[in-house]
């Protein structure tokens, strides 16, 4: 029968207790000196602040594993990882096709800023060009207008002569 320990640390941020490390006594045993130099995830060292008076046990049974399970077991793990690599690949190829569209996009977005800019100059002209032509006829309107009053009158001063 196979018993794991799991050591308890103090985190010395928190002052709280955290698991730590799990180890298998008796199967497998951290030598003193493995001990003294594993420092674990809290900043303490084996040995030094690690609580094992507050260690669980988990019993595991007896480790009875054949070849062919392992086989079995490493046979899907490569299987898993080949699965992941064909998503990563049609990943990358999402990615590829996103980034050649993003790039047409820019080149089109330079093109049609180039062209907006130039309508833009030419609506600022044609407006300056309406707005001169505008005062303009309103100046000759006024002319022609006292040109009128001016006709009238004159009619006016010629019709009253002749009678």
């Amino acid at each position: 029968m196979c018993n794991l320990l799991l050591s308890v640390c103090l985190d010395k941020e928190s002052q709280i207790r955290q698991p730590c490390a799990w180890f298998c006594n008796p199967c497998v045993r951290a030598s003193a000196e493995e001990q003294s130099a594993h420092v674990c995830k809290y900043g303490a060292l084996l040995g030094g602040r690690h609580d094992y008076s507050r260690s669980r046990k988990r019993n595991l049974g007896k480790a009875q594993v054949s070849g062919t399970e392992i086989l079995i077991e490493l046979l899907k793990l490569e299987s898993g990882i080949e699965e992941l690599r064909e998503k990563r690949d049609e990943i990358k190829k999402i990615l590829q096709v996103e980034e050649e569209e993003k790039a047409n996009i820019q080149k089109d977005l330079v093109v049609l800023t180039k062209r907006l800019a130039e309508i833009d100059d030419s609506l600022s002209r044609k407006y300056a060009y309406t707005n001169e032509y505008d005062k303009t006829i309103h100046e000759v309107e006024a002319a022609y207008s006292k040109i009128m009053e001016s006709s009238q009158a004159l009619l006016h001063v010629l019709k009253s002569d002749q009678f």
